[in-house]
């Protein structure tokens, strides 16, 4: 504290006062402010002299007291100022002691104490920027000292400004250079920044200016730790132990050195003892957790683990060690979540933009980029793909990965690290694609393998990899010595001495970097051929890797290499391993060719290297031989199913257990038809690898060929459950639910797989055929196209686009494509199968014929198509061959609802209508129902008695269905109210009909009903046959004063009146069929005295002009409703039309009417007949063959012409 100022001082006793106190007589020095306050009351110094010793005695009331009174007396004296500052801080007057300081520096700019006590007080509310600042004007104030800058230095370093901490500790000790505090606090900053040799020189200077200093005693052990040195580091830390045995930080510290050089009992001791002193200690449950889980105590370790995250909020290196010890037990929903989200991850100032975090980004670009090491990288590049069916996908990866990933799947643009990167829109660090994805356990193989080495590359190493005598094995023994763990995963060279006297193994080297200098001075016996030197790239060591039998190696960058590229590896693995091996585990759920071999003690390799010794004899004593499994794998990839069948029985000979050979002869059997034969060898390769998921993908494709859909579709879902995201097993899965109906069920797996396989024609196909069965034709055939972008020789595409352009109505290049589609495969049968519908759809019956009688050949088994074929040859008319084929579709598919309607119109064509339409009522279970069956509440009825309730009837299909069967009407006799639903446009029309109580144009409300009925039902409740049919015309009759309104208007047109209608509605499915164009009736105009009149509307994409040289009177502007139309019919002489709405308006009302009828025409015109039960006023003129028009319009003009001069004579004596 300041003792004066500007102080008049020219008492010798104050003086005394002064040097009493400086001299820690505080009595002496009261005794002498005593006497002069007697003389002098009024001494402010003596005052300030009191207060400073009663604070030194703790009496700090009475020091505010006494010090309130020296600054009352002198408040221009900044030491007064500083002095009370000091004591309100004391009493916790924090405001108060602020205000006194800044008092104290506006007084006296120059006073140190003042800046260095307003800093003390700043940084004890948090203010620590505030106090800096103060402590940076101390420091200009007094630049040698030392204390002040090393005071300064200390609060810059936990501000985290090292730069200018260490700068302060360094001119610290340049003022005093034996200074332990400083020289501490600045090893520590070394040790911080990773400089830890200079952190030691800096520690060791401490304890030669004081050895008994235990805080540098414990940073040294710490330091010595780091450094590998954990012998040294535990004498440090015992020393620190030595002068403080109640220090928690130096237990902990010398658990951590006991832990690293395995004396793990000790450990776990002084982790204790740190906890019982400071309970409260979480990095301690942190160590602790971390010698747990090396001991695969993992309940432990997670215990311990969050009770370290309890003691500190956010604790970033407890949580990434628990979400570590989740994902190596296998909890990957919360260990994905937890790692990933406290890992340390690279800091990338060169990165902007915002973090994916597993969002919609479609139409955007992810940047996924490089972290960690090489193995991480190579590891976690499985999920890539996963990601590109979300947005489009830029790789950032380390430029020697380049080479080998630059063909990944799904990837838009490989970047190397360092290179300039393209456009994106948010990015992703590599290893928290699993989070964002939502990984689970069951998806971490992914498709295996996921990495492929270069052909060419290959074709390098392999003739001199087999030259190599007996089994050829790869072989690496060391890390990358920077990695903090390097020293506990690699071994010397020397530690493989075991392996040289195994007979029939060649060893090849794929270590690289400094350990591969050992090569020189290989263990004696001990042959490696090494070709190193040539490894350029991972894309190299790829290569070099696919050409050999198996791989043996420590952790490193090769372990995921030789995995990833679906080749054996051994691991040679340490007691604590990492925890992406889980724990206790041979196996690895990552690669399914790893094998593991872990220490059963730490640093026990001899154990790991004898195991190995003894797997590698039994493999080389019952080694399959040389190249002969690949041999047979080559003929099948060839299609050389003879020759790879060949081999396979010979390995199946030597080893009937060989699961490969099993899976393998079975597909051969499922390639050639013999589906049971295939389900018996896949089945025997199940039992033998129950958790290979490919094996049960095919096994299921076998069940399901021989229709065992069921047992099918369980195989599937285990192949799913083994791995989540085979995307062939889901694509499977959801064809054989799509094929079943189940289109909610299979559209999730058929979308899985395309995100899977977004660049698989496969996967783009079985989707587009999703969305066909769901009708959204455009996504379809986008997908079908961009099926046939990947693979343009892709036939199933081709079919399959051709089958919705035949939808689209574009039958030309839906010929085409279906004709590109048998030019890729002549055996597709659903190539044949759409051909036949395009060429049926553009009424080339003979070769359609052909073509479905092609694809039933090819493909007996689908009973849609000898329904579809069926169908034509009721439409030729030759019923005796159609009906054998609905027989056959109903056996293989009793169910069938498309077989039974078309059997049911086959029926009503022949006349048996009884039956017919009994069959008809199948109708509704079609997926394009013709009315709304089910869209009441009431129930439908059955034909009971009903009186006394309502009953609605309700139109279905078209106009025309129902002009004809609303007939059937007042046939009934059910004592019911009848309300009668129709379509708006009828209803005028409808009106007047005889037992109907009320007409509702159909959008309408509807009154109370209790039943109701669809209209053409009443044909099978009324048991209607043939002769039954209620041909009594007119049964509709034209409103009165819109028939005169017509008649008036068309009484100006002499001769014969004829109304002409040439279209129906082009929604309709078979409108191309039964449509004419408007020309083809021009010879009509060269009959004499016939006034022709429009009676066809326009619809869009319908010709609008007359036909060509015959004078057209068209007045259907003016026709707004069927009354309209009706009335002015009425008024005609004759109607001709095709077969549309308009022949049963004519027919209805009992008004002359010429059918231009298909040859395929509709079932209601029955058979070989010119006439019609249905209305008696009307005439057939029939196509004698498919698209022959011209012989029925010659036939109706020379009709016309006799009808015309029958009625002349009739006129002109009507005229007379």
């Amino acid at each position: 504290m300041a003792l004066a100022g500007d102080i008049n001082t020219g008492v010798v006793t104050f003086d005394e006062a002064v040097e009493a106190l400086r001299a820690g007589r505080l009595d002496a020095a009261a005794s002498a402010c005593q006497v002069i306050l007697a003389a002098d009351p009024a001494h402010d110094g003596c005052m300030n002299v009191l207060g400073i010793a009663a604070l030194l005695r703790g009496d700090a009331a009475s020091a505010r007291a006494l010090l309130e009174q020296a600054v009352g007396l002198a408040p221009e004296n900044a030491s007064y100022h500083v002095n009370l500052a000091k004591v309100l801080h004391a009493l916790g007057a924090l405001d108060e002691a602020e205000q006194q300081f800044r008092s104290a520096i506006r007084l006296g700019p120059g006073e140190a104490d003042g800046h260095l006590g307003l800093a003390h007080l700043l940084r004890a509310q948090g203010r620590a920027e505030e106090a800096s600042g103060c402590l940076s004007e101390a420091v200009r104030l007094r630049p040698d000292d030392a204390d002040t800058r090393g005071i300064h230095a200390n609060l810059l370093h936990d501000l985290g400004r090292l730069d200018e901490a260490e700068l302060h500790y360094l001119q610290a000790c340049r003022v005093r250079p034996d200074f332990p505090e400083v020289l501490n606090n600045l090893g520590n900053i070394c040790q911080s920044r990773g400089r830890l040799e200079e952190a030691e020189a800096h520690f060791r200077r401490a304890l030669s200016c004081r050895p008994e200093f235990p805080e540098t005693c414990n940073n040294l052990g710490n330091l010595l730790r780091e450094l590998g040195r954990p012998e040294e580091a535990e004498g440090y830390c015992r020393e620190a132990l030595r002068l403080r045995p109640d220090y928690p930080t130096a237990h902990n510290n010398l658990g951590n050195a006991l832990k690293e050089h395995g004396a793990y009992e000790a450990a776990e001791f002084h982790y204790r003892e740190a906890l019982r002193l400071k309970p409260d200690y979480a990095e301690v449950y942190n160590n602790l957790g971390s010698l747990f889980g090396d001991f695969a105590a993992l309940d432990k370790a997670e215990d311990c683990y969050r009770r370290a995250i309890a003691l500190r909020s956010g604790y970033s290196e407890a949580l990434a060690n628990l979400g570590m010890t989740l994902l190596g037990a296998g909890k990957f929903e919360e260990g994905w979540q937890v790692y990933d989200a406290h890992r340390k991850i690279e800091r990338r100032d060169d990165l902007t933009g915002p973090q994916w975090t597993g969002d919609d980004i479609e139409g955007r670009t992810l940047l996924i980029y490089a972290e960690q090491g090489f193995g991480d990288m190579l590891q976690f590049s499985r999920f890539v793909p996963l990601a590109a069916g979300r947005g489009r996908i830029v790789f950032e990866v380390p430029r020697p990965l380049h080479g080998l990933l630059a063909q990944m799947p799904g990837v838009d643009q490989i970047v190397a690290r360092g290179d300039p990167l393209p456009h994106y829109d948010v990015r992703c660090a590599l290893m928290s694609l699993p989070r964002w994805l939502g990984i689970r356990s069951g998806r971490l193989r992914g498709e295996a393998p996921y990495l492929a080495a270069d052909r060419g590359r290959i074709a390098k190493w392999r003739s001199r990899v087999e030259a190599l005598p007996g089994l050829r094995v790869g072989l690496a023994w060391a890390g990358n010595p920077a990695l903090k763990n390097d020293r506990r995963r690699s071994i010397t060279l020397d530690r493989l001495a075991a392996l040289a006297d195994v007979a029939g193994v060649s060893f090849v080297s794929l270590q690289k970097g400094e350990a591969s200098a050992q090569m020189s001075a290989p263990p004696p016996g001990l042959t490696v051929h090494d070709w190193t030197a040539e490894l350029a790239d991972f894309a190299d060591t790829a290569a070099l890797i696919s050409t050999l039998d198996l791989v043996i190696t420590v952790d490193t960058s090769i372990v995921h290499l030789t995995g990833a590229l679906g080749r054996p590896v051994w691991l040679l693995n340490r007691f604590n391993s990492c925890w992406r091996w889980l724990f206790d585990q041979a196996r690895s759920p990552w690669y399914a060719t790893l094998r593991q071999f872990k220490q059963p003690a730490p640093g026990d390799w001899d154990a790991v290297v004898a195991d190995v010794r003894t797997a590698l004899v039994e493999r080389a004593a019952n080694a399959l031989p040389r190249g002969a499994f690949d041999e047979a794998l080559g003929h099948h990839q060839a299609g050389r199913l003879d020759q790879a069948e060949i081999i396979y029985r010979r390995l199946l000979n030597r080893n009937p257990d060989h699961a490969g050979s099993l899976h393998l002869l079975g597909v051969v059997h499922f390639q050639r038809g013999e589906h049971a034969r295939a389900v018996d060898y896949i089945g025997r390769a199940v039992d033998i690898a129950p958790k290979d998921d490919n094996f049960r993908h095919n096994f299921a494709n076998a069940l399901g060929a021989l229709g065992r859909r069921a047992e099918a579709e369980t195989q599937y879902r285990l192949a799913i459950d083994l791995n989540e995201d085979h995307a062939n097993a889901h694509g499977s899965l959801g064809l054989l639910l799509q094929e079943t109906g189940r289109l909610d069920e299979a559209e999730p797996h058929l979308r899985h797989a395309y995100r899977l396989k977004p660049s698989s024609e496969i996967a783009c196909n079985n989707l587009g055929i999703l969305l066909c069965r769901r009708e959204i034709l455009d996504e379809a055939e986008a997908k079908f196209r961009e099926a046939l972008q990947i693979n343009p020789d892709f036939a199933p595409a081709h079919a399959n686009l051709g089958s919705i352009l035949r939808a689209c109505g574009a039958l030309d290049e839906a010929e085409a494509q279906c004709r590109r589609a048998l030019a890729c495969d002549a055996n597709l049968a659903e190539g044949h199968f759409v051909l036949a519908q395009v060429l049926e759809a553009r009424e080339r019956y003979d070769e359609a014929e052909r073509a479905y009688r092609k694809a039933i050949a090819l493909k007996p088994d689908c009973a849609d198509w000898y329904n579809d074929l069926a169908k034509l040859l009721v439409d030729l008319r030759r019923l005796d061959e159609a009906w054998p084929l609905f027989d056959r579709t109903l056996r293989m598919r009793p169910d069938h609802p498309e077989a039974h309607s078309n059997r049911a119109i086959a029926r009503l064509l022949t006349g048996d209508h009884v039956a017919g339409w009994a069959e008809y009522e199948w109708r509704w279970k079609l997926k394009k129902r013709p009315g709304r069956l089910d869209d009441f509440a009431q129930p439908v009825w059955n034909g009971e008695d009903i009186s006394g309730r309502t009953l609605l009837i309700h139109a279905e299909q078209g106009f025309g269905d129902t002009i004809q069967f609303c007939r059937l009407v007042p046939q009934l006799r059910t004592g019911a109210r009848i309300v009668l639903e129709v379509q708006r446009a009828l209803a005028p029309l409808l009106k007047d009909l005889p037992g109907v109580d009320q007409i509702v144009p159909r959008g309408d409300p509807l009154p109370p009903f209790d039943v109701h009925c669809p209209l053409l039902g009443l044909s099978r409740l009324l048991d209607l046959s043939l002769t039954d049919v209620p041909g009594q015309v007119p049964y509709l009759v034209p409103d009165a004063a819109r028939m005169e309104s017509w008649r008036k208007r068309l009484r100006t047109l002499g001769g014969f009146r004829v109304g002409l209608a040439w279209a129906g509605s082009p929604t309709m499915a078979d409108d191309r069929r039964r449509s004419i164009s408007p020309d083809l009736l021009s010879a009509l105009a060269e009959i004499p005295g016939v006034s022709f009149v429009s009676l066809q509307k326009r619809a869009g994409g319908q010709a609008s002009a007359a036909p060509s040289g015959l004078v057209l009177h068209d007045f259907t502007d003016e026709l707004n409703d069927f009354a309209d139309t009706a009335a002015l019919i009425a008024n005609l002489d004759l109607t001709i039309s095709v077969d549309t709405a308009v022949i049963h308006v004519a027919g209805a009302l009992g008004r002359p009417v010429w059918l231009l009828n298909r040859f395929s025409g509709c079932w209601r015109w029955l058979r070989d007949r010119d006439d019609s039960p249905w209305y008696p006023t009307l005439r057939q003129f029939r196509q004698p063959r498919p698209e022959d028009w011209s012989s029925v319009v010659a036939a109706i003009a020379q009709a016309l012409e006799v009808a015309r001069r029958e009625i002349e004579p009739a006129a002109m004596s009507a005229a007379e």
